[in-house]
């Protein structure tokens, strides 16, 4: 699911992603139920994600035998 901006559209500006974020069919239904303000955040959080997985405000190294 690739989501672009309005602007974006307009612009002509492509983003640069390094991931492909793929979704499950009962996520994709969720968010289609979803109100417009929700579908924002949803969206810029997957343009996060496809930026930078491995960085974020909720990502926390692993301890234990999952340590690396």
């Amino acid at each position: 699911m690739k989501i672009l901006k309005q602007a974006d559209l307009k612009t002509g500006l492509r983003l640069k992603n390094v991931y492909d974020i793929f979704i499950s069919y009962e996520a994709e239904k969720y968010y289609k139920k979803q109100d417009k303000s929700t579908k924002q955040r949803i969206n810029k959080c997957i343009e996060s994600l496809s930026r930078e997985p491995l960085s974020g405000t909720h990502i926390k190294r692993l301890h234990g035998e999952l340590e690396g």
